[in-house]
C-alpha cells in the first residue's frame, strides 16, 4: 500500500510537472505572438512616416500655431472626430490626450517660409527611433497642413518633453519623439516664443 500510495504520488506530481511545463510553453509562445505583432505594428508605422513625408512635398497650405499649455484641458475631443475640425476655432487638439490647449496666435506659411519648414518637419516625422521624451506635454507650438480643404496633418509640439504626436490611418494618435533639432530652430523663426515675463513681487 505504501509503494502504492508513493507510486501515485509521483505519477500526480510528473502530471503537474507536464501541465505546467505546456502552460509556460504556451505562454512563451502568446508572448511571442505579441512580440511579433509589436514589432510588426511599429514596423508598418514607421513606413507610413516615410511615405506620409515623402508626400509633403507638394504640400502649399501650411498654418503655425502659438499654444498656452495643455496642462489644465480646455476641451474634451471625441473619438469620432480625430481631426478636430469642429472644435472652437480658438482651441487646437491634443488628440492622444483628448483634450485641446488655447491658440494665441496663428500664421499661414508663404511657399518660401514652406520651403523652410518641409526639410526639417520630414527628418522629424521619418525618424525610426522615438528617441528621448519627457512623460508629459505642455506644447507651444501647433502645425497643421491642408490638401485643398482637406485637413491632412496636425500636431502639438512640446520642446520641454521633446515629442509631438503622428496620427496614423486607423485614428490613433501617438507620441513621437523630437530628433532633430533644427526643426525647433525652424518653428521658432517661423513662429517666435514670447519671453517669459519675471515676476514683479
Amino acid at each position: 500500500m505504501r509503494l502504492r500510495a508513493i507510486a501515485s504520488t509521483l505519477v500526480c506530481q510528473l502530471c503537474l510537472a507536464i501541465v505546467c511545463q505546456a502552460g509556460s510553453a504556451l505562454a512563451d509562445k502568446v508572448e511571442k505572438a505579441q512580440k511579433d505583432y509589436d514589432t510588426a505594428k511599429e514596423s508598418a508605422a514607421i513606413a507610413y512616416r516615410k511615405a506620409f513625408s515623402e508626400a509633403l512635398d507638394g504640400a502649399k497650405k501650411v498654418e503655425i500655431y502659438l499654444l498656452t499649455s495643455a496642462g489644465e484641458p480646455q476641451a474634451t475631443i471625441s473619438d469620432e472626430d480625430p481631426f478636430s475640425e469642429h472644435l472652437p476655432n480658438d482651441l487646437f487638439p491634443i488628440l492622444p490626450y483628448k483634450s485641446a490647449a488655447k491658440i494665441i496666435q496663428r500664421k499661414l506659411l508663404s511657399p518660401k517660409e514652406i520651403a523652410l519648414l518641409l526639410p526639417s518637419l520630414k527628418t522629424t516625422i521619418t525618424a525610426e527611433k522615438d528617441g528621448v521624451m519627457a512623460a508629459c506635454h505642455e506644447p507651444i507650438h501647433g502645425l497643421r497642413i491642408w490638401d485643398g480643404k482637406d485637413l491632412i496633418f496636425q500636431t502639438s509640439i512640446c520642446y520641454h518633453c521633446e515629442n509631438f504626436y503622428m496620427t496614423y490611418p486607423d485614428g490613433e494618435a501617438r507620441w513621437i519623439g523630437l530628433t532633430d533639432p533644427n526643426f525647433q530652430k525652424v518653428m521658432e523663426q517661423l513662429m517666435p516664443i514670447p519671453a517669459k515675463k519675471e515676476s514683479t513681487k
